[in-house]
């Protein structure tokens, strides 16, 4: 993998494998993972799953904490150029 990821991401990704492990013969074309990862993910950013994420992680960077925005619903740490 080219990323780590906590929060809203993560979540819809575990929900995706979940639900693939579950009922295989949903997941039968590359277009409809895509539909089903889309879902999950519009489902998970409107629920707000991860709203008090950045009460409960701490980022550091270097051995300076990185404050996060209020806001933040997700932490992506990534090992390439662009995302």
């Amino acid at each position: 993998n080219n990323y780590f990821g906590i929060g809203t991401d993560a979540q819809a990704a575990l929900q995706f494998h979940n639900m693939r492990e579950e009922a295989p013969s949903l997941f039968f074309s590359r277009i409809v993972n895509k539909i089903w990862y889309g879902i999950l993910g519009a489902e998970n950013a409107f629920q707000s799953p991860c709203e008090d994420l950045p009460d409960v992680v701490t980022l550091e960077a270097d051995g300076v904490q990185v404050p996060l925005p209020l806001d933040c619903q997700g932490l992506l740490v990534l090992n390439i150029d662009s995302y």
